[in-house]
């Protein structure tokens, strides 16, 4: 892989949005949902029921997110998109630390709304926009390459945040968590504002002249 500036540049974001995808939190909450809903206070097959609500909003929000980058384009798209998910995070947090161990009555379903907002956010952004923008930013002698350094470094990350959740959980608890996720999305964020350029409707010519700046 040639050490060029913008190539470099384009590997860094690339790997930086996979990792950031995997980072805040996605599979913990598609592969714990129930065990989440269980943290809540929800019995076993209500936690199922409702884990079916919850999976629903990834399902229903992927196509704002494809609507969405056509219409507002990449950066901005992601930056809302991982703005949603810290938010929601952060809220899950607040949560799991103010409501007690079993809850009762409404309070308990605000992991519920929590869970949904975050998909809803995850989804209409960071779920496609990793791979769209990895599809767009390496030259075409190189892009395959790019490519799978970026995809390799999302399911390393998958793994790592998917197998220590409930240790992490054992570890700071169940708010503390949530607060960790979210603040590895502010991070994200941040690092995404100052580094990501809009590949939206620009050539490969273009996006190489911004990845030099």
């Amino acid at each position: 892989l040639p050490r060029t500036p913008p190539l470099m540049r384009a590997l860094f974001v690339g790997c930086w949005l996979q990792f950031i995808q995997q980072a805040s939190g996605i599979n913990t909450v598609m592969y714990y949902t129930g065990t989440i809903l269980t943290m809540a206070g929800f019995e076993a097959q209500a936690a199922v029921r409702y884990n079916a609500v919850v999976a629903s909003c990834n399902f229903l929000f992927a196509p704002v997110g494809v609507y969405l980058m056509a219409r507002l384009g990449r950066r901005q798209v992601t930056l809302l998109s991982l703005g949603g998910v810290a938010l929601s995070l952060f809220f899950l947090g607040s949560v799991f630390a103010a409501v007690p161990e079993n809850p009762s009555g409404l309070s308990r379903f605000m992991p519920i709304v929590g869970l949904c907002v975050y998909l809803a956010a995850f989804s209409s952004g960071m779920g496609p926009i990793p791979w769209t923008v990895n599809s767009e930013i390496y030259p075409m002698h190189v892009r395959s390459l790019g490519a799978s350094i970026a995809t390799s470094v999302n399911w390393v990350a998958n793994l790592a945040i998917s197998a220590t959740f409930l240790t992490l959980v054992d570890t700071i608890g169940r708010a503390g968590a949530f607060f960790f996720y979210g603040i590895i999305a502010v991070l994200g964020w941040i690092v995404l504002f100052y580094t990501m350029p809009e590949t939206k409707g620009r050539t490969l010519e273009e996006i190489q002249q911004l990845l030099r700046h």
